[in-house]
Parts: structure tokens; C-alpha cells; sequence
């Protein structure tokens, strides 16, 4: 018999009712009890003493655009627009 644990998923959202996001996670850095969850767009703070069950929830989150000079090296690049700004189609 083997033994299991389970263990709670990110899935982007503050609070249960809340919508699911698309995540790019990029990087996660954990200090003290907080995670640091670094996306494409979006940098989530997730405190560890507040998950509810099988769900981690953000208790903050930050968002950024790409400037026009990022885009625009990206475009020259070859990559797709939508890609280069960071906007989901």
C-alpha cells in the first residue's frame, strides 16, 4: 500500500468563487511562508498559512505591460504580436 500526499495547486485565482486564470508561470521563490509566483504578466503573492484545503489563493497580485521598445524588439525578432505584448488571444 502506498501512501499519497496531496498538495495544493495554484490555479490563479484570490478566492474560490473567482474565475480560473491562464498562467505562465515563469519562476516561484519561496521566503519565510510567502511564495513569490513570477508569470508572464503577472506577479502573485501566495501566503502559505492562509491556503484553504486543496487551493492556494493570491493574497496580492501586480500586473505590468510590455513597453512599445520591448514590443518592438520582439516583433523584429519574428515573434507574433499578441506574444510580444503579453496578451492572451
Amino acid at each position: 500500500m502506498s501512501v499519497v500526499r496531496r498538495y495544493p495547486v495554484f490555479l490563479g485565482r484570490p478566492h474560490r468563487s473567482a474565475q480560473r486564470q491562464e498562467l505562465h508561470i515563469q519562476t516561484v521563490l519561496q521566503v519565510n511562508r510567502t511564495l513569490y509566483i513570477g508569470a508572464r504578466d503577472d506577479l502573485y503573492r501566495v501566503e502559505l498559512d492562509n491556503m484553504a484545503g486543496d487551493e492556494m489563493f493570491y493574497s496580492k497580485k501586480r500586473t505590468w505591460e510590455s513597453n512599445k521598445n520591448d514590443i518592438r524588439v520582439c516583433r523584429m525578432k519574428g515573434k507574433h504580436e499578441v506574444r510580444c505584448s503579453g496578451k492572451t488571444l
